[in-house]
């Protein structure tokens, strides 16, 4: 009877899923990760010096770098006035000229849709502060990328201003912005 019972209680214990010991054992998991969409504009070129000996419209060539982990991504551009000795309330200014907006030119990449790449940026209606300075932003385009899956290229703006025969002599200061959003 004792040996029945005993016998009893180990098909128990064996068939109830109890492990039995070992010497080694493993286990595995699945990990995931969500890469968020990223974008980073960077400009290290110092201040760009544009010598301007006659009157009229003038432009000024900025290289920025952009990296983003998206194929496309929306840019656009902020540019101010240009204020005698970098003085915000200085009256001596240099305005933005207006038309025909901001060409903006990936190295690689162009505008979409495709055919409108070399078309400028226009310009937004109603003035924006741009670094403590009262200037204009264009509206958002959209640009894809020469690079397969990620948008990683430099990207150069040429905005423009006018020269005004009333303008004092000096140096002129202001700031030009470069944004940029993911596309998802």
């Amino acid at each position: 009877m004792k040996n029945m019972l005993l016998v009893l209680l180990m098909a128990l214990v064996l068939s109830s899923g109890v492990a039995v010991a070992q010497t080694s054992d493993s286990a595995s998991a699945v990990v995931t990760a969500t890469v968020a969409p990223n974008v980073g504009v960077a400009y290290s070129g110092g201040t760009v010096k544009i010598a301007v000996a006659n009157l009229g419209p003038f432009s000024g060539e900025i290289v920025y770098r952009v990296d983003a982990n998206t194929q496309l991504i929306d840019l656009w551009v902020q540019v101010s006035n240009l204020y005698k000795d970098g003085v915000a309330t200085s009256l001596s200014q240099i305005p933005v000229l207006v038309a025909p907006g901001v060409q903006v030119t990936p190295a690689t990449g162009e505008r979409q849709p495709f055919g409108v790449a070399n078309t400028p940026l226009p310009y937004l209606t109603g003035d924006v502060s741009v670094g403590g300075f009262i200037g204009l932003e264009t509206e958002k385009g959209r640009f894809g990328s020469g690079t397969a899956g990620h948008f990683s290229e430099t990207v150069t703006v040429v905005p423009s201003w006018d020269l005004k025969a009333e303008t004092p002599i000096g140096d002129y200061s202001g700031n030009v912005v470069l944004w940029a959003m993911v596309v998802p």
